[in-house]
């Protein structure tokens, strides 16, 4: 397949997302992308001068509504085809890296933003080799570097991945399919409690309090 036609597939595919698919699980989005800070990726331990293209993946922004009570940051880019997926799409299989990240906050919120473009630079390097770390799934614990904590008295350390509400939980694109993991501050108490319990029973425990969905940086500690 021509290069060109490889160019355009990911153009395509990239537009379907942000045009089509993203409107339709949020609703309203801003104007323009938060993109990825180059630091993230040049910045100590895994240096790495990005490819340009990664520049411009980012987080978008969408504002409560009358279907949803809270503002959302949704990454783009973690899903955008590779060539061999734009020259041989294959529905049934992972586009790009086979997911994006989400987070809801009760109010507009620069420090989601930061945190998620930290989160999708380091799957980027993941995915390109540059760490010793796996790409994230469902209940991994992430800790969060100290200059990118809710400052004081937030006592929010990690990042706790969890399934996104149902009716958003996963997408398809023309080159693959795509999963909406959701991100979530927890305290170091509750980190180690999912340590002991199993991620499956802090996310019990944290629906039991009514803090499974927004996140939250002033809550206190649910255990």
């Amino acid at each position: 397949m021509a290069d060109n036609t490889i160019e355009q597939i990911f153009e395509q595919t990239w537009a379907i997302r942000e045009e089509s698919v993203y409107p339709r699980l949020l609703g309203k989005l801003s104007p323009t992308i938060s993109n990825i800070p180059p630091e993230f990726f040049t910045g100590h331990p895994h240096h790495m001068d990005p490819p340009a293209l990664w520049l411009h993946y980012g987080i978008i922004e969408s504002p409560p509504d009358e279907m949803r009570d809270c503002w959302a940051y949704l990454s783009s880019g973690l899903s955008n085809p590779t060539p061999d997926q734009c020259a041989n799409p294959k529905i049934s299989e992972p586009s790009g890296i086979g997911f994006e990240v989400l987070m809801f906050t009760a109010e507009r919120s620069p420090w989601a933003q930061k945190v998620m473009q930290w989160v999708m630079a380091n799957q980027l390097l993941t995915a390109a080799g540059r760490t010793d770390f796996d790409l994230i799934e469902i209940f991994d614990r992430i800790s969060l570097p100290p200059a990118l904590r809710p400052p004081p008295p937030s006592a929010m350390e990690y990042l706790f991945v969890v399934p996104a509400p149902a009716d958003i939980q996963q997408f398809e694109l023309p080159t693959g399919r795509v999963e909406n993991l959701l991100l979530l501050a927890i305290t170091a108490a509750e980190m180690k409690f999912a340590r002991a319990q199993e991620g499956g029973g802090l996310l019990e425990v944290l629906r039991h309090h009514g803090v499974s969905r927004i996140t939250d940086p002033t809550r206190a500690s649910t255990v």
